[in-house]
């Protein structure tokens, strides 16, 4: 499995994989194009013409703004956890990181990355698994209890990322490749005054066979 370390500012990096990328972006068109299809007419029967479609109730609209909002916030982190399910699944690694490094600090880097997930998620299971208890009670209020159905449904997002970061932090075949271009992007996200900074991104990214690099930034 291909793997990216991108450069942040400030020295960081970020994982990237293009694989999994692809599949994620392919997934978010799909749901944003399913939410904008109108619903659909009634068809016209010898009985008279068909009944309006009904608009969408206020308390619908709100819901999806809010599911909205919430997949905007969180698509970065839900890309990263599923490069790690496709890194617990996978292989041997293949990892580019700037040239400027040597091999010993771009796994170095790597497993920083992954631990810090490892250390996250394990934090936030036992947090949410701690809460769920106490969010039963509120099943006593009439109507549904979306707490519980949002702790239960995390507990279990957090459980999984774990385990997957836990498999990807315990890889031990690597391949090592200095990618020149990586230097160069990251000598360009460091740069604080920088014309077309997106557009010279992207022909970065067009240099690695990375389309829409720019979108990580």
């Amino acid at each position: 499995m291909d793997i990216f370390l991108l450069p942040k500012r400030n020295g960081r990096y970020q994982i990237y994989s293009k694989a999994v990328a692809e599949i994620f972006n392919a997934s978010m068109s799909a749901a944003g194009e399913n939410a904008k299809k109108p619903t659909a007419l009634p068809e016209e029967t010898n009985d008279g013409p068909p009944p309006t479609a009904e608009a969408p109730s206020t308390a619908r609209r709100i819901w999806q703004a809010l599911k909205a909002g919430y997949m905007t916030l969180t698509k970065d982190q839900r890309r990263l956890e599923s490069t790690l399910k496709s890194l617990n699944e996978s292989g041997d690694i293949q990892l580019h990181y700037p040239a400027a490094l040597d091999s010993k600090t771009a796994l170095e880097i790597y497993q920083t990355l992954i631990s810090a997930q490892v250390d996250k998620h394990r934090k936030w299971l036992i947090v949410d698994g701690a809460l769920l208890p106490f969010s039963v009670i509120l099943t006593l209020i009439p109507g549904p209890n979306v707490i519980l159905a949002y702790l239960a449904w995390r507990t279990l997002g957090h459980y999984r990322s774990h385990k997957h970061a836990k498999g990807s932090q315990a890889k031990e075949y690597f391949d090592f490749y200095p990618e020149a271009a990586l230097d160069d992007l990251q000598e360009l996200v460091e740069s604080r005054w920088i014309l077309k900074r997106k557009e010279k991104i992207n022909l970065i990214g067009e240099r690695m066979n990375i389309p829409d690099l720019a979108n990580h930034y």
